[in-house]
């Protein structure tokens, strides 16, 4: 009887504890019919780095960057660290770890490897992130989903609306790029802020802030800068060029027996001793060169002493590729 008992308060302990794991919604997987996560429901899917404000228990600090406050992507695919503090080596243009760029640093990066459309990449304030606000669309813009590398597009904003920006009601909408929203609508409006800023987007609203001339490029400071022109740009094979901008590019040297800038035309390859219209004077190896002669249909040897002959042998340069 006791036995009996016994196992019975066990099973129910066991059933008690199980009902308690069933209702445990702190880690709950929500999954569409198809099996497919559903971002945007606040609960952390398999497949989802975050879902608004699950963050997994992440923060800005330990990601290793400064104190603020880490957000989720609208495509839950990874971290913003936009609002997160800069790290102590952020500033210094070169990338440290936890930095994913520092100023002109940006790891060897661009629009295009990111999946980006061609355009400028830059760098975020804190470097934490690549600022992608100059970077033309990614190819899946503009087909209404949320797509990786898409802050939005079109009517998919990621579960973001005015209020939930601090922008009051009104109707949020999506940039031409998918990488900014459009807050015109918004009742609250933004005032942008791009302080000394020339170019590019402002850091609050993501509004230009203007453009630059031919020639010149923006900033990730948001200046607008010289752009250096290139060794292929001028025609320069080698040597050293002006590059526009108050300093110098090194075009390299030449290949084999060519020099750079002989023969009157700076920055070019040739052989030496050419000259526009001249001849070529180079020393070439020694060769034994082997031929027959003949004159009126009979040899000429050294035992035939009916002829007396001179003459002279003529090299040709023959490029065969």
């Amino acid at each position: 009887m006791h036995r009996k008992l016994r196992n019975l308060l066990i099973l129910l302990a066991f059933l008690f504890a199980a009902a308690c794991a069933d209702n445990d919604t702190s880690k709950t997987k929500s999954m569409e019919p198809d099996g497919d996560p559903v971002c945007g429901n606040g609960t952390l899917d398999d497949g989802e780095t975050c879902d608004g404000s699950s963050l997994d228990g992440e923060s800005c600090e330990g990601l290793g960057l400064g104190d603020g406050e880490l957000r989720c992507r609208t495509n839950c695919s990874d971290y913003d660290r936009s609002a997160c503090g800069a790290p102590e080596s952020c500033g210094d243009d070169s990338v440290e770890a936890p930095e994913t760029c520092d100023g002109t640093d940006l790891a060897g990066a661009t629009c295009e490897s990111l999946g980006y459309g061609p355009g400028t990449l830059g760098c975020s304030a804190n470097c934490a992130e690549f600022d992608v606000t100059m970077c033309g669309a990614v190819a899946t813009c503009g087909n209404g989903e949320l797509d990786d590398n898409e802050l939005c597009d079109g009517s998919a904003l990621g579960g973001a609306t005015c209020g939930s920006l601090g922008l009051g009601t009104g109707d949020l909408a999506c940039s031409d790029n998918c990488q900014q929203f459009d807050t015109t609508g918004c009742s609250a409006g933004c005032t942008p802020e791009c302080g000394e800023r020339e170019c590019g987007p402002d850091p609050v609203c993501g509004s230009s802030c203007g453009g630059c001339d031919d020639g010149e490029l923006c900033s990730a400071e948001g200046m607008c800068v010289c752009q250096p022109t290139t060794c292929d740009a001028q025609g320069a094979q080698c040597g050293t060029i002006d590059d526009g901008c108050g300093g110098t590019l090194d075009c390299g040297g030449c290949d084999g027996p060519a020099e750079c800038g002989v023969g009157g035309t700076p920055n070019v390859c040739a052989c030496p001793g050419v000259a526009s219209g001249g001849t070529v004077d180079v020393d070439v190896p020694v060769v034994d060169v082997t031929f027959n002669l003949t004159v009126g249909g009979q040899a000429l040897t050294a035992a035939n002493t009916n002829y007396n002959s001179q003459g002279a042998l003529e090299l040709e340069d023959v490029d065969t590729g």
